[in-house]
């Protein structure tokens, strides 16, 4: 991906240094979505702080 960022003409800070998949797929049930279908980020960031930290 660096590559590619690079040859369009990203600077360092605009590149994807890290990238990471979950399984879990953001839901209303799991609390993760609201109604709307908007990300309820209070509860991603706290169901994923770990992995956040790891990543940045």
């Amino acid at each position: 991906m660096i590559r590619e960022g690079k040859k369009r003409g990203l600077m360092s800070f605009e590149q994807v240094k890290a990238i990471e998949f979950i399984k879990e797929a953001f839901t209303i049930e799991n609390g993760l979505l609201t109604p709307t279908f908007k990300a309820r980020r209070y509860a991603v960031e706290k169901r994923y702080n770990e992995l956040f930290k790891k990543i940045y």
